[in-house]
């Protein structure tokens, strides 16, 4: 598909129609977990705060940004990246929301919290592999070389083995989620936790190569590309510092770290 072919107009109000929704569907839901969880006495559990409106405008810089580039190229994978970002941050935070609600606040009071708070302390997982794809990807729609390919996919596909063993590890969940007990949680033989320490380095190491990516592309490009690279030249010098950060985040139990960086990666990106 050449990435700037037309796109049919049904799709693309499709697109703009839930690349706008985002916001507002997001903040509604956020709104009323945030009511029910005065209700029980848990203000303290609130998530629009002054981290959720740094996460705000991640979500809403991500989509933006997707929904400018399919629009206008719906072909380059980039433009569905951002907007796939935008749309598992926004789903990440309601997911918080809905098992600090229904899962610490008031344990058993909503369906399926206690699964929700698992992947919603898996997601940040997600967030690092979209991120590093974009570097890769931007601004060609294409990885430098088959070299660079065969580590997005290796990165890619590390990333969904660490996903998927963290749903049913049973290490504790991040703050504010650490008193929830995963439904799926069981203790893996050690060969699977050596497959999960591996998977865990691999990814970040991917992601980090995705961000010098970028740099050789900088250096290899012409005038036009190099224009268009500028920002996320950016996004990549301070990519490898943000990694670090989710190691330490998922390391620590301290999942402020991770966020407060995030958001604002996404930011300067958007």
């Amino acid at each position: 598909m050449n990435n700037r072919s037309p796109m049919p107009r049904v799709a693309r109000w499709m697109v703009v129609g839930w690349a706008c929704a985002i916001a507002p569907v997001t903040v509604a839901s956020l709104a009323i977990l945030d009511r029910r969880l005065t209700a029980t006495g848990r203000a303290d559990l609130h998530q629009l705060n002054a981290t959720g409106v740094v996460f705000a405008f991640a979500f809403v810089s991500a989509a933006a940004v997707g929904v400018v580039l399919i629009v206008r190229r719906p072909g380059h994978p980039v433009g569905w990246i951002f907007l796939a970002l935008g749309t598992d941050l926004a789903v990440a935070a309601v997911g918080q929301s809905y098992a600090l609600a229904g899962a610490v606040a008031r344990p058993g009071s909503l369906p399926w919290a206690a699964p929700v708070a698992v992947v919603a302390d898996a997601q940040f997982v997600v967030w690092l592999v979209l991120l590093g794809a974009a570097l890769q990807l931007t601004p060609t729609g294409r990885t430098l070389s088959r070299r660079w390919y065969w580590v997005l996919v290796v990165t890619i596909v590390s990333a969904c083995v660490w996903f998927v063993m963290k749903l049913f590890g049973d290490e504790p969940l991040n703050e504010p989620l650490q008193t929830v007990a995963g439904p799926w949680a069981q203790r893996f033989p050690l060969p699977l936790r050596v497959v999960y320490l591996i998977a865990v380095v691999v990814t970040n190491v991917g992601v980090v190569l995705s961000a010098v990516s970028v740099v050789v592309r900088v250096k290899r490009s012409r005038e036009v590309e190099r224009r268009q690279l500028k920002w996320m030249l950016v996004v990549a010098i301070v990519f490898p510092l943000f990694v670090i950060s989710a190691c330490v985040a998922a390391t620590t139990g301290h999942p402020a770290v991770l966020d407060g960086r995030l958001s604002a990666l996404v930011g300067i990106g958007g």
